[in-house]
């Protein structure tokens, strides 16, 4: 037994020991080593480290940094380099370093410093690259930001192959076949900003994938060949959507696309959920894998694409002189994508090419009813972006603001544009969709205790005789229903799982910005459905 003097010796020495290491070693004190902790399990990312209000950087990432981003290289102790930014100025230096092709994790603190005993608690929160941003700061609002997977079926340079990309933003997820003279054509097109490839035994890149970085400038990122493997990529494909069967998604057993899709998936949650957050809450927003039809949109080879200057011109590089910056009179984000989209791939098939003519010339014919439109979207904000942050908790106070703002315009348009809008054939659909989404969600909703009442509006039974009747008093039957549905089901505990086809109501809200506020709200946030509906809201 020692004494309490012995004691409080032996302590005292243990304290001198501690100090006299981190003395000789300034990369063994306890944040340091929390950060080389960090750096380990993310070696290949710059990591922004925070201390107080800044965000550090130590070592190679201070050099680096230094390089890159013009920051002004000190020394926290003699042979630790380190640079850093004021918190504030972060999203302006994470755009920087990942327009250069670098991945970014981002360390933050999760604890209050007054609360802490020692060194502050401290996390990974984030895991940047150049494919899966969401952040609204560093996205361009008129241009997609994809991130893709590619496999080849057959060793060689001359081989078809699968690519599944994947939107994270907005929660697109699409699988196209790529014959093998097609293969960087098509790449080309699509312009994913991050390509996924399996990994090689040394490492090296394969001279295939090395063509396609050329055409595309899109930064390669190396992925273990186990991630593509078929059966690992099915168990995570079945597992993220809850499903028994890809046979839904149009996907048979032994489909090809099913590696790359799943190794797309694992790449996504390894950099959304860093911290190991449930996935559902993460990713609920991502859709189930849809497959491109490429035979539906007119040929044109790489050399051509580019010749065109369809988005940008071959003597600058830049947006501004192409066909893209003549045409481009879109007033809201998501029409300014679906107009690059329209311009990179043509359409091949006559009838809907003239479908496409008729509805242009409608508006051309009628300038009221096109002004009325651009009045009634030019305030409408990037809907499917924001949709996407709340779904993985990354929405700002802005995101709710605009949200609001949303509603209150879509009141106020007006029933006159309504009933105009209407006249098109898909608008009649639409509303023949929202019946059936409807009428299924009574099915669903009367084995759990809700009124079904709530969801037996007269538009669900009422046929639909005529095309204009697609009004305002309609949509407010819609957002009523919907509204009453999410007030009972805000009062269920937080733990309580909902029934699959609840993604109606998602649909809903999408078209009723009313009902969709109130699914962001506290309340709701935390039971948004795992698997929400399928429908392309920027179409």
């Amino acid at each position: 037994m020692c004494s309490a003097p012995e004691k409080l010796i032996s302590r005292e020495q243990g304290k001198a020991q501690t100090a006299g290491r981190d003395r000789r070693d300034p990369a063994q004190t306890p944040a340091m080593r929390q950060h080389a902790r960090f750096k380990a399990q993310h070696p290949d990312c710059v990591l922004f480290f925070r201390m107080g209000d800044f965000y550090e950087l130590f070592f190679d990432d201070a050099v680096l940094a230094n390089r890159v981003l013009g920051l002004t290289l000190t020394q926290r102790t003699e042979g630790i380099p380190m640079a850093g930014i004021p918190f504030h100025a972060l999203e302006g230096y994470l755009r920087k370093m990942i327009e250069q092709g670098h991945r970014v994790a981002v360390c933050d603190q999760i604890q209050d410093p007054k609360d802490a005993k020692g060194v502050v608690d401290r996390a990974v929160t984030r895991v940047l690259t150049p494919g899966t941003l969401v952040d609204e700061a560093l996205l361009e609002e008129g241009l997609p930001n994809q991130v893709a997977a590619i496999q080849f079926t057959e060793p060689g340079e001359q081989s078809d192959a699968v690519l599944a990309l994947a939107e994270i933003s907005t929660g697109k997820f699409t699988l196209t076949d790529l014959p093998a003279n097609r293969v960087l054509d098509e790449i080309a097109r699509l312009s994913p900003s991050e390509l996924l490839y399996v990994e090689t035994a040394d490492g090296t890149v394969p001279r295939r994938v090395e063509c396609i970085c050329e055409v595309t400038s899109a930064a390669l990122t190396a992925r273990p060949s186990w991630t593509f493997r078929h059966r690992d990529a099915k168990d995570l494909l079945l597992a993220h959507f809850a499903v028994t069967t890809l046979a839904g998604f149009g996907l048979e057993d032994e489909d090809a696309a099913i590696g790359p899709a799943g190794a797309l998936l694992r790449y996504l949650q390894e950099t959304q959920a860093p911290d190991g957050s449930p996935m559902e809450h993460k990713l609920g927003h991502l859709r189930p894998p849809i497959r491109r039809q490429p035979d539906r949109f007119l040929v044109i080879d790489a050399t051509s694409f580019a010749s065109l200057e369809i988005e940008r011109t071959m003597r600058t590089g830049q947006t501004t002189g192409s066909l893209l910056s003549i045409l481009q009179r879109c007033v809201t984000p998501m029409g300014k994508r679906l107009l690059r989209q329209w311009l990179c791939f043509p359409l091949r098939d006559r009838s809907e090419i003239e479908l496409r003519q008729q509805a242009v010339a409608g508006l051309v014919d009628d300038r009221d009813f096109a002004d009325a439109l651009t009045g009634g979207f030019g305030p409408v904000q990037d809907v499917a972006r924001i949709v996407g942050r709340v779904s993985m908790f990354r929405s700002s106070p802005r995101d709710a603001t605009d949200a609001t703002a949303l509603r209150n315009r879509s009141r106020s348009c007006g029933s006159t544009v309504l009933r105009r809008f209407a006249k098109a054939e898909a608008y009649g659909a639409s509303k023949a969709a929202l019946r059936y989404f409807f009428s299924s969600l009574r099915i669903d909703l009367a084995p759990e205790n809700i009124d079904v009442s709530v969801v037996n509006p007269g538009f669900v039974d009422t046929p639909l005789t005529r095309k204009n009747d697609f009004d305002m008093p309609f949509l407010m039957d819609v957002d009523d229903a919907a509204q009453r549905i999410i007030k009972q089901i805000a009062s269920r505990p937080r733990s309580y799982s909902f029934p699959k086809r609840l993604q109606a109501l998602l649909l809903t809200s999408r078209l009723m910005p009313g009902t969709w506020q109130k699914m962001v709200s506290r309340d709701i946030s935390k039971a948004t459905p795992k698997t929400p509906p399928s429908q392309d809201i920027e179409q």
